[in-house]
């Protein structure tokens, strides 16, 4: 301790000194005796205590003690003095002085010491915890404040109120402190309608709710604000409730964000459309219901595991590899697949697999959406099949007029190569070596003719002739040519059951033709076996291997089977395509399967065909069954010569009109011919009994054969008339050519005899209508029966 004494006498110092020490007052005592030196004794490190004589020769007491007051106003100051007067002392006391002692009184010094200590060190104390309490004051001042919760105490007596609410009430309701304390009822007013009740039954009963309460404000602008208030009941020594303390916390945009979350996980949890979460190694974290539905997991099967245990096996082998490049790249995958259930089945998903990046763009996460769809993918496979068989019947019908016109102008030609064929023959003795020229020239047009007529059939532009046949029989003969033109490392087996069915005999031949072709050139160049089977069948459900659909019924399934190279899918889905071919250029035109299968739909057949690669291929053709007999074959009639009768032969194209006439000419007929058949009509008007035939062509330009004849009949001219057609879908009808009367129609190409035969029927004096054998050109028609 530090103790500055203010003294003139030196002895009355150390008297002072002496009796502090004798009452055990350990001090370190400064005697200062003029102004200078007690300053410096004052400042800057005060002393514990100032003693101070009142009457001295440089200073007085008044002056000590307002330096006192001015450099240490908070250290002890007392008077030491021989005399002071009572005034004086009041007045010393007033202005700072801690007490006096008198020097004739300095037994009692060391308790004035003590107790001017004591006072001070208490007195100080004071200071400092009231300068703690203002200063915890103004932290909860500044932390109420600034708080962005409010915080508030509601008062219930004398007059209830808020005693306290912090600012940032006005932050969430718009509202001020001020507006509050002016008007106590403010909070109830400003209350959502359905919490107003709450809050004033708290405040008729004074019950503090327990816990956390959401409370709903109406803010100034009108907007709902939510609110989490916790309440502290307030209580007096009685344990009466006498205010209410509380924390309001505005969780107005956390509600907001539970109840979107909340919304998410509702719309993710009942998507129709599956939704899995990985983590960043692609492990699941979360699947909704609608991926444990397509799948029959549950969930704990799925939790941990990679979403590639979904996958079925026959997806591609890359697919994992390249779908996981992809997004951890941070791209989106989409695409297909097939997963597999948990009961074994597939089902396809279209899928949408992302990427998920935290704040500083890493991947946190993967989600993937799948799709079922497999119906979908089904209906648009279905789709495809039919736009398919659309885009096959657009050929088919593309085909089938040009090879309208092809046959017209084709068969014009082949019917003057055919006819001068067959004149030059006749002219030429029969041991002439031209022969055997011109009969290679008649088998190449009737080459020629067999291909117009594929092609007709191909393209159902050609009316089938079905009768009742033994098809054993006919597939028999079709065999010889096979056997005749396959290598001897083939072997032929055949095991052919009776049986009748209704068919065209030229057309079975052409179909067991071309599948044995195919067949035996799928064999080439190795041993192979064509076995072919007739076997009666009866279905009770329908085959949908072709269409039409083979109905229920009694059939003769035709199976031709051999063991060469086969085909794949690719091949099999491609193979009744007209010109579509896997042989060489030069060695099929890609007609055969495609003329087989229209020949097949026409007899009200089914085609089913089996293939594999490296093991083989087999055809089964279903034709319906027949219980009729096969017709009687009409012996060959003779070629009947004329008797000079008159024919007006009209055709626009040249060289059948010459060869027409020409073999007219041959046959003991006198002709003329017209190449325009206005002429001729002009002609046959002026001299109606000139002509006892016209022979005409159907197809011409300015007027047609039909229209010829009918301008004919118009004039009351019944001359008997052949009808030349090229084309068997040039337009005429069955009753467009009765309404002519005695008319034959007669097809192009034909030879000489059909000509002659043609010729006979019409000149006949009441032509019948005859069946025709397999292979006949002509068609007669009697004339209308009057009405």
């Amino acid at each position: 301790m530090r103790i500055v004494h203010l003294e003139d006498d030196l002895g009355a110092h150390e008297l002072v000194r002496a009796m502090l020490a004798a009452d055990g007052i350990e001090a370190a005592i400064e005697h200062v005796d003029e102004p200078q030196t007690y300053r410096a004794a004052l400042a800057p490190t005060p002393p514990d205590l100032i003693l101070s004589d009142f009457n001295l020769p440089g200073i007085d007491g008044h002056t000590a003690l307002a330096l006192k007051r001015e450099l240490c106003p908070g250290v002890p100051f007392i008077f030491v003095t021989g005399a002071l007067g009572e005034e004086t002392a009041v007045e010393t006391l007033r202005n700072g002085a801690t007490d006096f002692v008198l020097k004739s009184s300095l037994a009692r010094l060391a308790s004035t010491v003590r107790r001017a200590l004591a006072e001070t060190r208490e007195h100080q104390e004071r200071l400092r915890a009231e300068q703690g309490l203002r200063a915890s004051e103004e932290r909860f001042r500044r932390l109420t404040a600034n708080a962005p919760d409010a915080i508030f105490r509601y008062r219930f007596e004398p007059n209830p109120g808020y005693e306290y609410i912090s600012p940032a009430i006005e932050q969430m309701v718009g509202y001020r402190p001020e507006e509050f304390y002016a008007e106590p009822a403010l909070a109830g007013r400003i209350s959502h309608p359905g919490d107003r009740d709450e809050l004033r039954a708290i405040a008729r009963s004074r019950i503090v709710p327990l816990g956390i309460r959401e409370i709903r404000w109406i803010a100034r602008d009108g907007r709902t604000i939510v609110t989490e208030q916790r309440f502290v009941p307030v209580r007096n020594e009685l344990g009466q409730l006498v205010a209410i303390e509380g924390i309001a916390r505005d969780i107005t945009d956390r509600k907001r964000s539970e109840e979107q979350i909340h919304l998410l996980s509702e719309a993710i949890e009942q998507s129709p459309v599956g939704v899995i979460v990985t983590d960043a190694q692609n492990r699941i974290l979360f699947v909704n219901a609608r991926v444990l539905a397509m799948s029959g997991y549950e969930v704990a099967e799925l939790l941990g595991k990679e979403p590639g245990h979904l996958l079925a096996p026959d997806n591609p082998p890359n697919l994992r590899g390249e779908i996981w490049q992809r997004i951890q790249s941070g791209d989106t995958w989409q695409g297909d697949f097939v997963c597999r259930r948990r009961n074994a089945t597939d089902y396809t998903v279209h899928a949408t697999i992302a990427p998920v990046f935290d704040k500083d763009g890493r991947v946190r996460n993967y989600l993937s959406v799948h799709e079922d769809v497999t119906a979908v993918r089904q209906e648009q496979e279905h789709r495809r099949q039919l736009e398919a068989q659309l885009f096959q019947a657009q050929k088919l019908e593309t085909i089938g007029t040009l090879a309208g016109g092809i046959a017209h102008d084709f068969n014009n030609i082949l019917t003057g190569i055919l006819g001068f064929t067959e004149i030059a023959s006749l002219a030429l003795p029969e041991d002439h070596p031209a022969h055997n020229d011109l009969a290679e020239v008649r088998r190449a047009g009737i080459r020629a003719k067999d291909l117009v007529a594929q092609i007709l059939t191909f393209a159902r532009q050609k009316d089938s002739q079905q009768v009742p046949l033994e098809l054993a029989h006919s597939v028999d003969e079709a065999l010889k040519l096979v056997r005749a033109s396959s290598p001897a490392t083939i072997e032929i087996e055949r095991d052919l059951q009776p049986g009748r069915v209704r068919a065209d005999p030229t057309a079975i031949h052409q179909v067991v033709l071309n599948l044995c072709t195919n067949a035996v050139h799928a064999m080439r160049g190795q041993i192979g076996r064509l076995s072919l089977r007739i076997t009666p069948c009866t279905t009770t459900e329908p085959l949908t291997d072709t269409t039409p659909t083979l109905k229920p019924g009694s059939y003769l399934c035709l199976s031709v089977r051999d063991t060469g190279h086969g085909m794949d899918e690719k091949t099999l889905k491609r193979l009744f395509e007209p010109f579509f071919t896997t042989k060489k250029v030069g060695e099929g035109t890609g007609l055969g399967l495609a003329l087989v299968r229209g020949i097949v739909n026409a007899h009200n057949g089914a085609l089913r065909i089996a293939s594999q690669p490296g093991v083989g291929t087999t055809f089964d053709i279903f034709l319906p069954a027949c219980a009729e007999t096969e017709p009687k074959r009409e012996p060959t009639a003779t070629t009947v010569r004329g008797n000079g009768e008159q024919v007006a032969v009209v055709d626009d194209e040249k060289s059948v009109a010459a060869f027409v006439g020409a073999r007219l000419e041959q046959l003991n007929y006198r002709t003329v011919v017209f190449n325009d058949p206005r002429e001729a009509l002009a002609a046959l008007r002026a001299d109606p009994r000139r002509f006892d035939l016209i022979v005409t062509d159907l197809t011409m330009p300015h007027l047609t054969g039909h229209d010829l004849l009918r301008s004919l009949r118009s004039d009351g001219l019944p001359t008997p008339a052949v009808l030349m057609s090229g084309f068997c879908g040039d337009g005429l009808t069955e009753g467009g050519i009765q309404s002519l009367g005695r008319t034959i129609l007669l097809t192009k190409p034909f030879n000489g005899d059909d000509l002659a035969r043609a010729i006979r029927q019409a000149l006949a004096p009441t032509p019948v209508p005859e069946d025709p054998a397999p292979g006949s050109q002509l068609r007669a028609c009697a004339p209308p029966s009057p009405t």
